[in-house]
């Protein structure tokens, strides 16, 4: 076994020649993105048809829901949105109805409140020293519900310290929290529904579980109890064996991790994670292996989050 500095020099190392690549690439011929992105949602809109047939079962079975984690794109990753529109356009069909579609919204830039730059944040951080909101919102990230293709043109925007895509600051306000003087939350009304990275007491210990919250377990703590859920994964390199080798947040990583432990029994498959790559983000050998930390850190308890698949614009990669 590799000690852990040498696992985290090779993946910086990793991560900085491939983000380049994949920028340049982006930059050079912007229309093969465009082109493999469409086949890739292609792949994957097939793919997502099968998973739900075998959600369907027994003929006559009610379908159980399905939470679709995908994601935003920043202008050198695959684009999700022709795969998503065609799931809203298609919600009729017998196989994708009950489909909600997510997307992350990160919490970590929302450490510093009680600076006095007049951000609006969420209003019961402020009664914590900052060092125990950036210990918990650390590598935190929120999976907001899309209500539609109109619902992204309107609510979404480029924000936060990352650049991403993401609800705007005010609708999450007022469809998570409820933003005033008073250091404590109400429930929304909103019918905006939310996944979170952790129980929602380790992430807002002073605000209650919004409305629409969906929690795992057999006995969800306040918040509604949820179907199978989909994670379509972005990364900078994958490999066969369901390594991924993302940007250095951690922020999937908490995710999965937190996702697979609540939901209970790893067999059910209720949380499944596809990574999503181009070809040249997935290593072509099946004996290459990337450097990812397969057991917990005694650190802060968090490990990389292996991959069931990995689906290219050709492949749809069953990891072992």
């Amino acid at each position: 076994m590799y000690p852990l500095s040498a696992i985290s020099d090779a993946k910086k190392v990793l991560r900085l020649t491939h983000m380049r690549r994949l920028r340049a690439a982006a930059r050079s011929d912007p229309s093969a993105l465009k082109l493999e992105s469409i086949r890739i949602c292609e792949v994957l809109y097939e793919r997502i048809c099968v998973l739900r047939r075998k959600h369907l079962g027994v003929e006559g079975a009610m379908l159980p829901p399905l939470l679709l984690c995908a994601y935003l794109p920043l202008f050198y990753e695959v684009d999700l949105r022709p795969l998503l529109s065609r799931l809203w356009r298609e919600r009729p069909n017998e196989h994708l109805r009950c489909v909600s579609v997510f997307v992350p919204t990160v919490l970590a830039q929302f450490k510093n409140v009680n600076s006095c730059t007049g951000t609006s944040v969420p209003v019961p951080l402020r009664s914590f020293p900052p060092q125990t909101v950036a210990e918990r919102l650390m590598s935190a990230m929120l999976f907001v519900e899309v209500l539609g293709e109109g619902d992204l043109l309107r609510s979404f925007d480029v924000r936060g310290c990352y650049g991403l895509m993401e609800l705007k600051e005010g609708i999450l306000h007022r469809d998570i929290f409820r933003s005033g003087e008073s250091v404590t939350c109400g429930v929304s009304p909103s019918s905006r529904r939310v996944i979170a990275c952790d129980w929602w007491h380790s992430l807002f210990p002073h605000c209650p579980r919004p409305a629409g919250l969906i929690e795992s377990g057999d006995h969800p703590r306040g918040g509604v109890q949820r179907g199978p859920l989909l994670s379509l994964t972005p990364g900078v390199l994958f490999d066969r064996t369901g390594g991924r080798l993302g940007k250095g947040g951690g922020y999937y990583d908490r995710f999965l991790q937190f996702q697979r432990c609540a939901s209970g029994d790893p067999a059910e498959e209720t949380t499944l994670a596809w990574g999503v790559a181009r070809e040249m983000q997935l290593l072509s050998g099946e004996g290459d292996k990337l450097p990812v930390y397969r057991d917990s850190l005694p650190s802060h308890g968090m490990k990389d989050a292996l991959m069931d698949a990995v689906v290219t614009s050709t492949e749809f990669v069953k990891c072992s």
